[in-house]
């Protein structure tokens, strides 16, 4: 690693440009409510040890061999995208990535899921954008569709899923 970013003891704001970069380091978020947009191919390891730690904001990972952690937390985001070569973590305790309204929305916003996920993650789409999952995953949480459109894309599974839900305005 090349240093990491350790957030805590109140919020911080990185969200100008084209988000927060950290020359193939790490962040570990230990505060709530922190208004980070997390973009291009920087990060490689990213803890988020509190829920909400992100709040209201992208969360993306266009970084090979990004490894996330949620560490059994829930997190907010306004669109989640994730490369082929990025894992994403539930943790010990099941974790879950909402992704709804927020700062900055617009209809480009959408979200996918090209890595892989493992252990209980779940995916709530809350918001009147496309998700696709382009994924064999391992995850033994839910995906849930409760607006929007969410996709399995080719090769893609969700087949040690608690449940799959489609509610609301949400499509599969």
């Amino acid at each position: 690693r090349n240093g990491t970013l350790i957030v805590k003891g109140g919020k911080f704001a990185a969200t100008t440009g084209n988000g927060l970069y950290l020359n193939s380091g790490a962040i570990r978020l230990e505060s709530q409510g922190n208004q980070i947009t997390i973009r291009g191919n920087s990060v490689r390891f990213a803890d988020f040890m509190v829920d909400y730690a992100i709040t209201n904001d992208y969360i993306q990972f266009d970084a090979g061999y990004t490894k996330i952690n949620l560490h059994g937390t829930k997190q907010h985001c306004t669109a989640f995208r994730a490369t082929s070569e990025t894992e994403i973590h539930g943790g010990d305790k099941p974790a879950k990535i909402y992704i709804g309204e927020g700062n900055g929305n617009s209809a480009n916003d959408n979200s996918y899921v090209y890595g892989k996920v493992i252990g209980h993650v779940s995916f709530e789409m809350a918001i009147d954008r496309n998700f696709g999952i382009y994924c064999a995953s391992t995850s033994t949480g839910d995906l849930i569709a409760s607006a929007g459109t969410t996709t399995l894309g080719n090769k893609a599974s969700w087949r040690n899923g608690t449940n799959i839900v489609v509610r609301g305005t949400g499509k599969l």
